[in-house]
């Protein structure tokens, strides 16, 4: 396999600052900015095939799929070499029953088009009030976003046709189009009691715009917008004209539906693909007639498709602890920085899409045994070497695994110290 992908963007941006001294109704900086960016990008997908899908009917079936071995010869130096994996050269075959000798090429496999229009406008003001006794911060974000999401179609003209068909792009690909708009308000004061000592607090609350990089769900749709919130407050003390700096904080935030990757391109969606590519063809044969569900029976479930489309899932995240810093200037070349912070993270909802997507799909095969009484249903084998049972069960544990993984947040330490000097 090969990936891909290629990425433009046009950036315009305007800004604008104010200043202004109102005495004894304060000192303000203002400030906003306006901003339209485009970005263009493409990725998808290609394995090295016998074009003309001369093996199953589906191209990118991995009968049709091209496996180059290179063997090594002991004292020959010459035969220690790997050969460009990514142009490894073009071979022909001569197949038994047809006409002509079928050659390799490069195929593609899914892939997404899109277009990202973001417009974005700005503001934000600080102002101070009886001798900078007390700062604020206020400010205000709006971004409106429309994307356009174009996915292949299938070619069955020239040395495709009688195939499924090869996926490209071409004009008469689907494009489905998105429109979200996001805000994000942020406040802060400080305030100094005193020339050494500030107490200060802040809180931001933002509906984001969805990650268009990933897709959810079986037909691989738009991620939902990420909702997040925070807040933090805290003292600092400030010693010997700035030579001694402490400071302690206490924060929180919240963020819900945060998408990721999260493994659902690389294990789920395949293995997903796999335990459908058994159900439509349970013998191996290259061929659809003894598939073993119907479309209505698979319509009863709102996650299910041939194919799987995504590519990513998302989780509600939250965040709360405490964080402890002294600077230290000792000389004009010496600073001494300490830094501890305890930081508790809890996760939820793991894995939304792809545990309802399981579920369904444990169900769904249930159902397929019982309608199926006199066939081996978890025995079948498809092309895959495995059995639909294993796959299935693979499945389960994986997620399980991994759902255990992140809710525990595993990874991530709660009590972090540093150092610096």
């Amino acid at each position: 396999l090969r990936r891909y992908g290629t990425s433009e963007s046009d950036n315009f941006r305007g800004t604008l600052a104010y200043e202004k001294n109102a005495g004894r109704w304060g000192h303000h900086r203002m400030a906003g900015l306006a901003q339209h960016q485009v970005e263009d990008t493409v990725s998808y997908t290609e394995r090295e095939s016998w074009l003309g899908a001369p093996f199953n009917n589906e191209p990118t079936n991995d009968n049709n799929g091209v496996w180059r071995r290179a063997y090594l010869t002991l004292g020959d130096s010459a035969s220690q070499r790997l050969p460009d994996p990514l142009n490894p050269g073009t071979l022909t075959a001569t197949i038994p029953g047809r006409a002509t000798p079928v050659t390799t090429g490069w195929i593609q496999s899914g892939g997404t088009k899109s277009r990202r229009t973001i417009d974005s406008q700005m503001f934000a003001v600080q102002s101070s009030f009886w001798s900078r006794r007390i700062v604020t911060t206020l400010g205000y974000r709006r971004d409106e976003l429309e994307q356009t999401r174009t996915t292949p179609v299938r070619d069955i003209s020239g040395i495709w046709a009688g195939t499924a068909g090869l996926q490209v792009f071409n004009t008469t690909s689907p494009t489905t189009r998105y429109k979200f708009s996001g805000s994000t308000t942020t406040a802060g004061i400080v305030i100094h009691p005193t020339q050494s000592l500030s107490v200060f607090a802040n809180r931001s609350k933002n509906l984001g715009l969805p990650d268009f990089t990933q897709r959810l769900g079986a037909d691989g749709g738009v991620p939902p917008a990420p909702q997040g919130n925070g807040f933090d407050t805290g003292v600092m003390v400030s010693l010997r004209q700035d030579r001694i700096v402490a400071r302690v904080s206490y924060f929180t935030t919240d963020v819900t539906d945060q998408s990721g990757a999260m493994g659902v391109n690389n294990a789920f969606s395949p293995r997903y693909d796999q335990i459908l590519s058994i159900l439509d063809d349970p013998n191996g044969d290259g061929r659809t007639t003894d598939r073993l569900y119907t479309s209505a029976q698979m319509a009863k479930y709102s996650e299910l498709r041939p194919t799987s489309l995504a590519n990513g899932d998302s989780l509600d995240n939250a965040n709360k602890g405490v964080e402890f810093r002294v600077t230290a200037n000792v000389g004009e070349s010496l600073r001494f920085i300490v830094n501890y912070s305890y930081n508790l993270q809890e996760r939820a909802n793991v894995y939304k899409r792809t545990t309802l997507q399981t579920d369904q799909l444990d169900a769904f095969v249930t159902d397929l045994v019982k309608a199926n009484p006199t066939f081996d249903v978890l025995g079948s084998r498809g092309t895959q070497g495995v059995t639909l049972a294993e796959l299935v069960a693979a499945q389960r544990s994986d997620l399980d695994g991994r759902r255990l993984d992140f809710e525990g947040a595993y990874g991530n330490r709660k009590h972090k110290a540093n150092f610096f000097a």
